[in-house]
């Protein structure tokens, strides 16, 4: 669920700066792919996001993608701290919402 609002805080971003529903369908569900596009348009302000966080979002995004926590899928995974996404996700969130005017 943390996932899910990390792709949602970051799309509402991209729209608030008229990118196109499109562009970010062919993003998918790709976190990385988001984040980028996000930094690209100006969206993330300097401090909003450490390396360390940009580095859970990735490591994240692996499993994310993938839609292995919606699948069962076998196997070992390496995730990152609950608590870290949870972090994570609600900078983003938080964010978003003053973007919007919803805070």
């Amino acid at each position: 669920m943390f996932g899910h609002a990390i792709e949602l805080a970051l799309k509402s971003f991209l729209r608030t700066k008229g990118v196109e529903v499109a562009s970010m369908k062919r993003m998918g569900h790709d976190l990385a792919a988001l984040v980028e596009a996000a930094l690209k348009n100006g969206l993330l302000p300097d401090g909003l996001l450490t390396s360390s966080d940009a580095v859970l979002i990735r490591l994240l995004n692996q499993t994310y993608v993938m839609k292995e926590f919606e699948y069962i899928v076998v196997g070992a995974k390496t995730l990152p701290l609950l608590r870290d996404v949870a972090s994570v996700a609600n900078k983003l969130v938080k964010h978003a919402a003053s973007l919007t005017g919803l805070s």
